[in-house]
């Protein structure tokens, strides 16, 4: 069974952006390497419901096809969103959520709803090449941990990778 990987909606995105900044293009390798192990289904990576689909759609139709040639069926498999079997599940998923955004900050407030989706949907590794979010959380780790009762792994694709070829996920 293939180990389950929610991907941030931005890091596709970084692999057809023409002008990306040079420490994101150091995430394109790593990320193909993933893409490689999705495709022989070492992994399964998903992407969180979200705007993905909606960028991908609106997208101009040549980066639409360079990111369908690249990602394959990624881009066209949604993540299931949990569904919570009573309403307190559903009240503590809200209360972690807040918590995390009152640690955090409102400006990363879709970021740490796809990121939670994926954890309730029982995912560990969330990987992301936005920087500004990864700091942030893995900054806070600690204190969301402790104050909310929530955890998950943010992670880069080279680092995800680093972790994977460590035999450590």
């Amino acid at each position: 069974m293939p180990l389950d990987v929610a991907v941030d909606t931005c890091v596709l995105g970084d692999l057809v952006d023409a002008r990306l900044p040079k420490e994101k293009e150091r995430e394109r390798g790593p990320l193909k390497r993933m893409l490689k192990l999705h495709l022989n289904g070492v992994i399964a990576i998903r992407l969180v419901l979200s705007g993905t689909f909606i960028e991908v759609a609106n997208a101009p139709e040549h980066i639409r096809n360079q990111m369908e040639e690249i990602a394959g069926d990624v881009v066209k498999r949604p993540w299931p969103t949990p569904v919570f079997s009573k309403s307190e599940d559903q009240d503590e998923f809200e209360r972690k959520k807040k918590c995390v955004l009152e640690v955090i900050g409102k400006k990363y407030a879709d970021d740490v709803g796809n990121l939670m989706l994926a954890r309730y949907s029982g995912v560990a590794h969330y990987v992301t090449t936005d920087y500004d979010f990864y700091n942030c959380f893995n900054e806070r780790r600690e204190t969301i941990k402790d104050k909310c009762t929530f955890d998950a792994l943010v992670v880069t694709p080279s680092e995800f990778m680093d972790m994977f070829d460590a035999g450590k996920v």
